[in-house]
């Protein structure tokens, strides 16, 4: 036995010593961590899942109930709509109008039938069926028989113009069928302009409405049911069993939701969704999962611990052998790195050569391609060598040269080089320059013939391009409309297309160039200005759309718009001029006209303005005066008056006076908004106190007027606008409704946000109305319509002026919708700039104004 046998077995020994006393704990710790890491993620996604499922729960709950409430207020949305109609028709409605409602009432179709209850001229209580839903045989019409009609209105329905759910009844006294809901009735009484009252009553299609729900598929419900608080009973409830059941316990949800001004209950029943199943039985999955790991690691360490006991004898045997190869490699490897480096160098200088670099036996066939070949040809090195070289030129050429390789080969042929086609891998051919420069014998003898293949494909392209582009550019310059000239700085014409002569008026180009000694001459009328043109193309190099004018051939004056560029060498030193002119006289005396007629206008209205001014102002003083002794005279400052007349002219001076000033106050407005010299004084507004300060103003003029005013404006958003401009736009189109508003007539205001997020501020009454050409003779200054009660006030004609101006001043517009006989809505919209609903979401420099 030698010693190294000896050795590998001594080592052998203490290797399975160290295996048996260290192999125990690496296993000990897979197990302990494994274990350790399975408890806690089971822990984590146990904790994760649970919260998501309940949030999930919730959240379908809540969807449904919000749907359900979506669906309350689309209801109470239309019938508000069917009362508004009908009080604008003052209960005169006819059947022509009540197929109109039924028409065009969107969501008219979630109720069964619709009845309008009112009292007739008799006192005596009639109802009139506005709309019938399709025939359903579940579903019984209303009847209203005397009996019915008494304990109807025993229950006081006309107390409230809200919406409410009235208890349920039977039409009837129809018995309730097993599993059918309960007949619901929605109320709404209604103040018409006359005495007369009426309600109408409603019997919603509840179960369509709620078969949108059921239709949502993102929850499996099994059961809704609502149940009135305001009633104190149940409205709807509905059980749809699903297969599912069988596996699968319920969830319940009950959720409070606003219907109108009833308060529901809404209980949901649904079924967890297979989604939800699965993310609850994720954290066991996760358990197994790493206690399956935790197995399977530990299994993995004792056979990787046996396997390494084995594999380190075997790689102490190895190593001993290993030592001695590794020496002879060395000697090897040094010897491989210098062939390997040489090659290396050689390749790397064929391959950087553009060209490509091939070399054939005596018959033709390839033994070496350079790199080149492929980014030439698109073929693999690998793919052509063996083939013959010259399957690769065209078929006519083949020939030819073949008989000039073999001249070569057999040494009568010196070197050469011609032009030919190399084929390439898309069947197309591209032109080359061949050239066979020597032959050469290898080490067994064989002959060897070098030579390159030079890609000429993108020189012979781009001397095609160019002649093309020459004559293209050629062809565009003769036949372009505008004038296309090359001259130097002195003005002298180098070339002009045929369009440059014909604007100067000249036959053809060449009399342009033999007349035309000098265009800055000559040609341009502001010689001087030709001066700065020139100045600036050499400072800045080019000049774009200079319009200057121009001396014809006959001596007429034209005008031109000019670009131009000045061309240089390499080596900075001016060239020439050139550039285009278009004949724009046509187009410049229209605007010289248009100018002249914007200036009169501009001087035509600047002087309107300043007489309105000048007037208004001189006028203010005596009236002043004029009202000033009035009110000593009517406060009899110096001791009573006598004679009560002259007390009672005082005071008509006074009114008369203060009303003249009103209105010389309007004029002055509407010239300093015209003038651009009125500024807004932008602040956060308080829209509910404004109105209401209106309405306090106005207050004694609609009771004079017997005039009912409805404000119907709470809580509306913050506006950003100039506090005073608004009183006065309010005021304005307040009066006026007032005005115009015969006794016994309403004034409505109210307010919303639109979609587009713009304020909407509305102000309807139920005057006269006007026509289409009414509205626009309104919105005139100093016009005036011609009604009754348009004369029983004085006016300028300039408040809805006025009105209109000061809104476009804020960047909003005023909308007028009237009809004649119904009455007028006249609507001021403000952009959603201007709109905001907290104080805090104005900026700082509006809030400190």
């Amino acid at each position: 036995m030698t010693d190294e046998t000896t050795e590998i077995k001594d080592q052998e020994m203490l290797r399975k010593r160290d295996v048996l006393r260290h192999g125990a704990m690496p296993q000990i710790m897979v197990f302990v961590n494994g274990l350790v890491i399975s408890l806690l993620t089971f822990w984590l996604v146990a904790s994760f899942t649970g919260d998501l499922a309940q949030e999930e729960y919730s959240f379908l709950a809540q969807n449904t109930a919000e749907q359900i409430e979506r669906s309350a207020q689309d209801i109470h949305g239309t019938l508000d709509t069917i009362a508004t109609v009908i009080t604008l028709l003052d209960n005169k409605g006819n059947k022509q109008t009540y197929d109109e409602i039924r028409k065009n009432v969107d969501g008219i179709g979630a109720f069964h039938e619709i009845l309008w209850l009112y009292q007739g001229d008799d006192k005596g209580w009639k109802y009139q069926n506005i709309y019938t839903a399709e025939a359903n045989k579940d579903y019984t019409p209303v009847r209203l028989t005397p009996d019915s009609l008494r304990s109807f209105l025993g229950k006081n329905p006309l107390s409230d113009t809200s919406i409410r759910l009235a208890q349920p009844f039977h039409p009837e006294n129809t018995p309730v069928k097993e599993g059918q809901n309960p007949v619901q009735a929605l109320t709404k009484a209604l103040e018409m302009n006359n005495p007369q009252k009426g309600v109408l009553i409603a019997v919603p299609e509840l179960d369509r409405v709620f078969e949108n729900v059921w239709d949502q598929q993102s929850a499996l419900r099994v059961r809704i049911s609502v149940f009135d608080e305001t009633l104190g009973q149940n409205i709807y409830a509905e059980n749809r069993s699903l297969p599912s059941a069988t596996y699968n316990k319920p969830m319940l949800r009950s959720i409070l939701v606003n219907a109108g001004d009833n308060i529901w209950n809404v209980e949901i029943e649904f079924l967890r969704s297979p989604k939800m199943l699965f993310i609850e039985y994720i954290p066991y999955l996760a358990l197994i999962f790493g206690l399956s790991m935790t197995a399977l690691g530990t299994i993995y360490v004792h056979n990787n611990q046996k396997k390494a006991g084995e594999m380190a004898g075997m790689n102490q045997i190895l190593e001993y052998r290993n030592k001695a190869l590794h020496r002879e490699m060395k000697t090897r490897e040094a010897l491989n790195q210098s062939l390997e480096r040489a090659e290396r160098d050689k390749r790397a200088i064929i391959n950087s050569v553009s060209d490509i670099i091939f070399e054939t036996d005596r018959d033709g066939k390839i033994l070496f391609l350079s790199k080149s070949w492929e980014r030439i040809t698109g073929f693999k090195i690998e793919q052509s060598l063996g083939q013959d070289i010259f399957e690769m030129l065209p078929s006519q050429a083949q020939e030819e040269q073949r008989q000039d390789f073999k001249l070569l080969v057999e040494g009568k042929k010196e070197a050469y080089r011609n032009y030919t086609k190399l084929r390439n891998d898309g069947g197309t051919f591209r032109a080359v320059e061949l050239a066979l420069s020597m032959t050469r014998e290898d080490q067994e003898g064989n002959l060897r013939v070098v030579g390159t293949f030079t890609d000429v494909e993108e020189h012979r392209r781009a001397e095609k391009a160019l002649a093309d582009a020459e004559k293209k550019y050629r062809k565009i310059v003769e036949n372009a409309a505008g004038g296309i000239y090359q001259m130097t700085p002195e003005g002298i014409f180098l070339s002009a297309n045929p369009a440059m002569a014909r604007i100067l008026g000249y036959e053809s180009k060449d009399e342009l160039l033999k007349k035309v000694r000098s265009a800055n001459e000559s040609l341009y009328v502001d010689r001087k200005a030709r001066q700065v043109f020139i100045g600036t193309l050499e400072t800045s190099g080019q000049v774009s759309n200079l319009e200057a004018e121009i001396r014809r051939a006959d001596g007429t004056q034209i005008w031109v718009n000019e670009n131009a560029r000045l061309v240089r060498d390499d080596e900075g030193n001016v060239l020439f001029i050139e550039g285009s002119i278009e004949d724009i006289t046509q187009r410049k005396q229209s605007e010289i006209s248009a100018e002249k007629a914007r200036i009169q206008s501009d001087l035509a209205n600047r002087a309107k303005s300043e007489f309105l001014a000048n007037m208004s102002h001189e006028l203010r003083t005596p009236l002043n005066s004029i009202i000033g002794f009035a009110d000593i005279i009517q406060s009899e400052a110096f001791g009573p008056i006598e004679t009560r007349e002259y007390w009672d002219y005082a005071k008509q001076i006074n009114e008369s006076g203060k009303g003249l000033l009103g209105i010389i106050n309007e004029i002055l407005e509407v010239s300093k908004i015209e003038g651009g010299q009125r500024e807004l004084n932008d602040r956060v507004v308080d829209l509910e106190k404004i109105t209401n300060g209106c309405l306090d103003m106005l207050e004694g003029k609609a009771k004079e007027g017997q005039i009912e005013i409805q404000n119907q404006i709470h809580n509306p958003p913050k506006i950003i606008a100039d506090e005073l401009a608004l009183k006065q736009i309010m005021l304005n189109v307040i009066s006026n409704a007032i005005k115009f508003t015969p006794e016994g007539g309403r004034v409505t205001l109210s307010c919303n946000v639109s979609d587009q997020g713009e304020l909407q501020y509305a102000i309807s009454d139920t005057g006269v109305g006007m026509n289409e050409d009414e509205i626009d003779k309104a919105l005139s200054p100093f016009a005036q319509l011609d009604t009754d009660l348009s004369r029983s006030g004085s006016g300028t004609g300039l408040g809805l002026t006025l009105v209109d101006l000061l809104v476009k001043l804020h960047g909003g517009r005023v909308n007028i919708l009237s009809q004649k006989g119904t009455g007028t809505t006249v609507t001021i919209i403000l952009p959603v700039s201007r709109v905001t609903w907290q104080a805090d979401e104005v900026p700082s420099d509006l809030n400190n104004a």
